[in-house]
């Protein structure tokens, strides 16, 4: 069995975490309308775990480099804008038909779901009636509390089909993770939020979410909240006994508490259940997982997306883009989104002085840092020259150890702040016009090199012409100027035609008036 750090490792690609149908479909929807109310976009987001948790990775990434970190989703979605929201869902709605649909016969979806969606209720009605100040943590850390179920699936497929059954009927689904695995669903959703560096205990309340009530008794309240709320979303009747007493060790939770809690949250869900148009039962001990047929739902999904595609928003935004820096902030933000790769910067050529020099967005985190980086575009021991030279892709690790890289090469790899690196040339109907510089955090770039290639050569091509509206935009100018200034000099020519003749006749009148005079 494989250590710790490896299994870590494969986790490390959670961007194609599926999404239900349902909310993916509201999302686009709300988003196709001229006038929406923000907070009704927030509230669909919310009662998706993998939406949600794309939307807190790609605030609190390094992309950003805000100070603070968001743990609010209102917040991360008020930040983020209407229009990135419905970049992430239309990447989700394509991941989600092109992968997690396949999949979908082997895993209890609605049922993961159907947790998800419960345990974040009552959280949040647990929150409520503790006076827990930050009611929406709680919601979110209920709502991501199962999420490593979802990295195992996806990164583990086979490892974890064997131990379905055990995770359906929900007997001892840890120690069988462990076993066959070797890591838990628990520990896994535990790295993924400690990786979105959050200023929060959620980690700690995803990770011990199924500790027994004699540690978790001492932990801080996020944790004890999300432990109680876990326990109520799997409750059956002949449970209700002792999870009453656990909500009294726990929380100091009395029974009336307990039943209000228990009503508000079961109202609550069956809403949502109601609106989304899901037909959700409360899990039974036992029950061996079903195959189970694409729903309306998926189906209508996939026909939504055939007339889309992952760089639709992409595309949308290259051509709203009227200058450099607006481009340069679409290329950055696709690929931040479709391949969460947060460490972007642009080397873009001057073929008038055969140079490559540096340059990003002005939100990029290394525009400064850039700005006076210049290198000879000719100089063949740097492989970012090499790369837009030979217009390849380029991953230096590939090709030469880290202590033999040229100097520049170096430089950048230290700059971006990444163990690897790749070079992605860009170029425009066979023109070069520079080089994306990417910190990846994986050494293989697999299947992404393709996606790369589109988005370099798009990037490109919109360069390419802002550069060619910019040179005839400055011609225009130039003529402007010529033909103001032939019309400049004619105006004056025919100004100083009566200025002569007037001055001739002052001349005559006053040759006349001197003569006068002497007589």
């Amino acid at each position: 069995m494989t250590n710790n750090a490896h299994l870590l490792a494969r986790l490390q690609d959670s961007s194609n975490l599926p999404s239900m149908p349902q909310v993916l479909l509201q999302v686009i929807e709300i988003n196709e309308q001229e006038d929406f109310d923000i907070k009704k976009l927030v509230k669909i987001i919310s009662q998706d775990p993998a939406i949600s948790a794309k939307v807190l990775r790609l605030v609190n990434s390094v992309h950003f480099n805000l100070e603070g970190k968001f743990i609010s989703l209102e917040r991360a979605v008020l930040y983020l804008g209407a229009d990135v929201i419905k970049k992430i869902a239309i990447t989700a709605s394509i991941q989600h038909t092109f992968s997690a649909v396949q999949r979908r016969e082997l895993f209890p979806i609605n049922r993961f779901w159907w947790n998800s969606f419960s345990c974040a209720i009552f959280s949040k009605k647990i929150a409520q009636q503790t006076k827990y100040i930050n009611v929406e943590e709680a919601y979110v850390a209920g709502l991501l509390h199962n999420i490593g179920k979802l990295l195992l699936w996806i990164n583990f497929p086979k490892e974890y089909m064997s131990i379905l059954p055990l995770i359906e009927s929900q007997t001892d689904e840890c120690n069988a993770e462990k076993r066959q695995i070797g890591i838990t669903h628990c520990e896994a959703g535990c790295w993924l939020i400690k990786h979105w560096k959050l200023n929060s205990l959620m980690a700690d309340a995803v990770l011990y979410h199924h500790e027994p009530l004699a540690r978790v008794k001492d932990g801080f309240p996020l944790v004890k909240i999300t432990s109680l709320a876990h326990k109520l979303s799997r409750m059956n009747t002949e449970d209700q006994t002792s999870i009453f007493a656990t909500g009294q060790e726990l929380l100091g939770l009395d029974s009336k508490q307990m039943n209000t809690i228990i009503c508000d949250a079961q109202k609550e869900i069956e809403d949502i259940a109601s609106g989304l148009e899901l037909t959700i039962k409360a899990p039974t001990h036992r029950e061996e997982p079903k195959v189970a047929p694409l729903d309306s739902h998926s189906l209508h999904l996939v026909t939504k997306i055939q007339d889309s595609s992952l760089l639709t928003f992409f595309l949308e935004d290259l051509i709203q883009s009227n200058d450099r820096d607006s481009t340069l902030k679409a290329a950055e933000q696709a690929l931040n989104i479709l391949l969460e790769i947060d460490a972007v910067l642009f080397f873009l050529q001057d073929a008038d002085n055969k140079t490559l020099f540096g340059c990003t967005s002005p939100q990029n985190r290394f525009q400064e840092l850039v700005r006076d980086l210049v290198l000879p575009s000719e100089v063949t021991t740097s492989l970012l020259a090499r790369s837009i030279i030979e217009q390849r892709i380029i991953n230096p690790h590939e090709l030469i150890s880290t202590n033999q890289l040229s100097l520049a090469d170096s430089q950048l790899l230290d700059l971006i702040g990444e163990r690897w690196m790749a070079y992605v040339p860009m170029v425009a109907n066979n023109i070069p016009v520079g080089i994306m510089v990417l910190g990846l955090k994986e050494f293989e770039l697999k299947g992404d090199a393709r996606l790369l290639r589109l988005v370099a050569n798009q990037t490109a091509h919109s360069l390419h012409l802002h550069d060619i509206r910019e040179k005839q935009a400055k011609r225009i100018q130039e003529e402007r100027l010529s033909i103001l200034s032939i019309a400049a000099a004619k105006i004056a020519h025919e100004v100083n035609n009566p200025l002569a003749i007037i001055k001739n006749y002052f001349k005559i009148f006053e040759q006349r008036f001197s003569h006068s005079c002497s007589m």
